[in-house]
């Protein structure tokens, strides 16, 4: 990762909060740099004192990836890019997550930016589906009790049947495992499939670790990490801050 990338990502973010009596608000993020993608959210609850909600996302998302021969040559520089809007309808579960039915329309293509590649797919479909997010984890840094599992899944049609027979889903996973008062060991993964190619990217630090960023893409995803993680805040006092040493253990494909 240290002799062949050289990538960042600015995030900026803004929200308005109780837009009404109910609670509502607004929430736009815009990011610059590798990974490109202007997100804006509104989200209205029924009611202050209901679990119940409607929310309106648009998003669009730009990632380049590379195209490798079978030696690790670079072929090609292409990018996804990715227009969805969705309403949906969902549930608070308290503080520990939320689960959402949603409906919208996505338009996804690939461009070539460098190079020689075929990635010339389009999609433009409607969809429907669910998606969820429930976190109980005590510390995201130097997690060790709770879990955390993430997934979404989306029905489509197919271009040529008009059926509604086209899945994409992807789940990810946390679940940490205390060992003592200063070690902690973190299993995570994550696994999906799509329609199109090139959707999922393995690469990069966390995310295949060793490998450059986006080394790897494709329709299907498999992915798995183990983090030994040490607290050396003890030791380390004296910069008046939390330290967490680490090492991980990774395996993937896409």
């Amino acid at each position: 990762d240290f002799h062949n990338d050289d990538l960042f990502n600015l995030t900026l973010s803004h929200t308005v909060n109780w837009i009404n009596d109910s609670g509502a608000y607004w929430r736009n993020e815009l990011q610059f740099g590798h990974n490109r993608y202007f997100e804006s959210v509104f989200h209205q609850p029924f009611s202050t004192v209901d679990n119940w909600f409607a929310e309106a996302r648009i998003r669009y998302e730009r990632t380049p990836f590379n195209v490798y021969s079978d030696d690790d040559a670079a072929l090609a520089s292409s990018a996804t890019k990715e227009l969805s809007a969705h309403l949906s309808l969902g549930w608070d579960c308290g503080r520990s997550g939320r689960i959402q039915l949603n409906a919208g329309y996505m338009d996804i293509r690939y461009d070539t930016i460098l190079g020689m590649n075929d990635a010339h797919e389009k999609q433009a479909l409607p969809y429907a589906g669910v998606s969820f997010d429930f976190d109980t984890l005590d510390n995201i840094s130097f997690p060790r009790k709770g879990f955390r599992l993430k997934g979404e899944y989306r029905r489509t049609r197919d271009d040529l049947t008009h059926d509604f027979d086209k899945n994409y889903y992807l789940f990810e996973g946390v679940l940490p495992v205390a060992l003592g008062r200063d070690w902690s060991l973190v299993f995570s993964g994550k696994y999906g499939r799509s329609y199109c190619g090139d959707l999922f990217e393995l690469g990069g630090a966390f995310n295949l670790s060793g490998s450059p960023y986006s080394r790897y893409t494709g329709n299907r995803l498999y992915f798995g990490r183990v983090t030994a993680l040490y607290s050396a805040s003890e030791l380390m006092s004296q910069l008046g801050m939390p330290v967490y040493l680490g090492a991980t253990y990774e395996m993937g494909r896409a």
